[in-house]
């Protein structure tokens, strides 16, 4: 997958951070976050939710450009992105570049959520 394609509904990580800092009403919750050491903040906005470098999506309102999100089954999932780059019972990865970054989590062989991860480096 390349970035345009594991964008959710046309944003990129950077957009949905930034569009969860100014949306509101919605949730912020604070927690000490072991990857940065310090307080860090769970965000929750309208079915997306953000954790220190993740932005999890728990809506069928948000997909990719190709149609994956909320709901779709394991093989229409592989239908459209091929088979995943790691895979356990209940998590699928696909590579955007050269890293797993876009993850779906099934339960009942349905999408129930999907991530989006940044790599960022605190140190």
């Amino acid at each position: 997958m390349n970035g345009e394609q594991s964008s959710i509904n046309g944003k990129e990580y950077d957009l949905w951070s930034q569009w969860l800092e100014e949306a509101s009403p919605g949730e912020y919750i604070p927690f000490f976050s072991n990857l940065t050491g310090r307080i860090e903040a769970i965000r929750w906005h309208e079915g997306v939710i953000q954790l220190d470098s993740e932005i999890y999506f728990v809506s069928d309102q948000y997909s990719t450009k190709e149609g994956i999100k909320v709901g779709l089954t394991k093989r229409q999932v592989e239908q459209i992105l091929g088979e995943p780059n790691r895979q356990t019972e209940t998590a699928w990865g696909y590579l955007t570049g050269d890293f797993v970054t876009f993850w779906l989590y099934f339960e009942e062989d349905k999408v129930k959520y999907m991530k989006r991860l940044v790599l960022t480096s605190y140190f």
